[in-house]
């Protein structure tokens, strides 16, 4: 479930904490008798954006994961699809590396080396 949403007080719906506002991603479910999210909920808007202020510094957001792989932005207009290597249910953020034409994905952020000529001048 949603981590920005909640039940009215009367129970009957379902309301963005974001927004303030009944959540668009909601269905009556027969079963539990109740409104519950679409299988879609975690596609929403001010979820995504509100969650892309919560990630460190220097990693990328995830969209979402999909039968293994990562939909991944690398800026505001560019969504990149990357295999999950890292063989985990991953958060809602990873480094990324580009080396040799590839991205590499991480939990934590990649160290920086130190080029072979500073090394020979010191």
């Amino acid at each position: 479930m949603c981590e920005f949403s909640k039940y009215s007080q009367d129970g009957k719906q379902l309301m963005c904490k974001l927004t303030m506002r009944p959540c668009i991603y909601r269905k009556y479910c027969k079963k539990v008798e109740g409104i519950i999210h679409t299988d879609n909920w975690d596609e929403c808007y001010y979820r995504n954006n509100e969650l892309k202020h919560q990630i460190p510094e220097g990693s990328n957001y995830i969209r979402f994961q999909k039968n293994g792989f990562l939909y991944v932005e690398v800026d505001d207009d560019t969504v990149i699809k990357i295999k999950n290597t890292i063989g985990e249910q991953v958060e809602n953020y990873i480094f990324l590396k580009k080396y040799r034409g590839e991205y590499r994905i991480s939990l934590t952020p990649f160290l920086k080396r130190k080029s072979k000529n500073n090394n020979e001048n010191n």
